[in-house]
């Protein structure tokens, strides 16, 4: 399933398996995944769905920059909620 979001899109990417470690609970509420090599002053920042409706992966692609990055997510409280990323090149 693809979904734009601004200048993302987000694929995401199904596992069939189920989680086998529990949710951590420092983050009953999600977590913010942050992906910004240093010295990037440019960052977007993107809502995932949250929590995921099962074990997989968001496939994530700026359409702007071409940035590419995957974040797991398993369907758990602990799940990524919100992404940082930073810029491939500043635009």
């Amino acid at each position: 399933m693809m979904r734009p979001q601004g200048k993302f899109v987000i694929d995401w990417v199904q596992r069939d398996t189920k989680s086998r470690a529990r949710p951590d609970p420092n983050y009953p509420n999600g977590m913010v995944v942050r992906i910004v090599n240093p010295g990037v002053m440019q960052t977007c920042q993107l809502d995932l769905p949250y929590p995921a409706p099962s074990p997989g992966t968001h496939m994530i692609t700026c359409q702007l920059c071409g940035l590419k990055v995957a974040i797991t997510a398993a369907g758990r409280p602990d799940d990524p909620k919100l992404a940082i990323v930073g810029c491939l090149t500043v635009i």
